[in-house]
C-alpha cells in the first residue's frame, strides 16, 4: 500500500520550511533550513525515503512550484553524491530559486511547471489542478478556498517578507 505525504515549503530570505504528514495523519515533520539550524540532511533523507517507498507527495499547487524546489534539491544532492560532498542547502540559495521561479512566472502567460512530467522523480498529486483551480474562471487561492470553507483559522504573515 502507498501512503501519500502531503507536503507544504515556505520560503524566505532566512529561513525555508517544509511540513509533512502522511495521509493516514502519522509521520508528522517539519524541517528548517535557515542561520539557527540546517536539516538539509534531513529532508533529502525524507525525500530518498519518499522515492524508495514509493509515496507520492500531496499539495496545493505543488506541481507547479513547491515540486520545482524538491526537485532542484534531488540534483544538486545528485551532483554533490557524485562528487563525494555533503550536500547542504542555504534559506537564501532556496529564496533565489524561488525569485528565479517567480521571474519565469512573468513571462509566461500561464502558470506552468518547468519540470517535464517524465522527469518528475516522486510522483505529485496537485490538488490545485485537480480541482481545475488552474482554470481562469476558477483560479483561487488556497486562502482564499480557507476562507470560503469558514476555516476556524485563516492566517498570512502579520509582517512584509
Amino acid at each position: 500500500m502507498t501512503r501519500d505525504s502531503v507536503y507544504d515549503l515556505e520560503t524566505f530570505p532566512n529561513v525555508f520550511t517544509m511540513a509533512t504528514i502522511d495521509t493516514d495523519y502519522t509521520n508528522e515533520k517539519v524541517f528548517e533550513i535557515s542561520n539557527r539550524r540546517n536539516q538539509s540532511e534531513q529532508i533529502l533523507e525524507y525525500l530518498r525515503s519518499c522515492v524508495i517507498n514509493k509515496r507520492r507527495m500531496v499539495g496545493f499547487n505543488n506541481r507547479s512550484f513547491d515540486y520545482t524546489l524538491v526537485h532542484y534539491m534531488i540534483e544538486k544532492a545528485k551532483k554533490c553524491k557524485a562528487r563525494g560532498k555533503q550536500c547542504l542547502f542555504t534559506a537564501r540559495e532556496m529564496w533565489k530559486q524561488t525569485q528565479e521561479y517567480f521571474e519565469k512566472q512573468k513571462d509566461s502567460e500561464r502558470s506552468f511547471a518547468n519540470i517535464r512530467d517524465s522527469d518528475v522523480i516522486i510522483p505529485q498529486v496537485d490538488l490545485y489542478l485537480i480541482h481545475h483551480f488552474d482554470n481562469k474562471a476558477r483560479s483561487t487561492s488556497l486562502k482564499m478556498l480557507e476562507f470560503n470553507m469558514r476555516s476556524d483559522e485563516i492566517e498570512d504573515l502579520p509582517f512584509p517578507v
